[in-house]
């Protein structure tokens, strides 16, 4: 049966084309994959602009109910697996996990180590560099975000509560979203 020419020359094309088939798929289901990725990112920037946008009066005014409010019902949105706000010493004073509240967060945890590994922390990076992905205690996969809060000129010397104008960063915004539902 595979003695005829036809047959020997059809084998090899045929595997050939699928060899290259497969080769193409993988590199497009690479190539789409890590667009969604990307799309992941921009959206949690997105998110964490949207969220400091929205607090910023609150901080301004000291509205504490407002802020713990306006925090509370992001992180109770499907997909939201933490959002928190850290002060400058690295305390959770706002968290939509009552139990987090007023517990230190750990400088050398990822996502705290990048700016904090150094002696004297690192007071701006870019966006995307701030972003990590872990698996939280449920062992689903998360996409994490976190963005310095800096002081402003409107900051400083408030009539709520004062930080000196050489304080660069009052706190900082830490959002993860779960990923569990992009798991393939």
């Amino acid at each position: 049966m595979f003695n005829n020419f036809v047959t020997k020359t059809i084998i090899p094309v045929a595997i050939s084309i699928t060899g290259f088939v497969i080769v193409g798929c993988m590199v497009l289901y690479s190539v789409i994959r890590d667009d969604l990725v990307e799309d992941a990112l921009h959206h949690e920037i997105s998110l964490v602009d949207t969220v400091l946008r929205s607090t910023r009066y609150a901080m301004l005014k000291s509205d504490r109910e407002s802020l713990s409010q306006t925090i509370d019902g992001i992180g109770k949105q499907q997909g939201v697996e933490h959002v928190r706000i850290f002060n400058d010493r690295g305390i959770i004073m706002f968290s939509a996990d009552p139990a987090e509240m007023k517990h230190p967060v750990d400088m050398a945890a990822e996502g705290c180590d990048g700016c904090h590994g150094a002696e004297i922390p690192v007071g701006d990076r870019g966006s995307m560099s701030q972003t990590r992905r872990f698996t939280n205690r449920w062992n689903q996969p998360v996409l994490a975000i976190t963005a310095p809060i800096y002081n402003e000129p409107e900051c400083v010397g408030g009539t709520c509560h004062e930080h000196p104008s050489r304080q660069k960063i009052l706190g900082t915004l830490d959002i993860g979203l779960s990923q569990e539902h992009q798991k393939a």
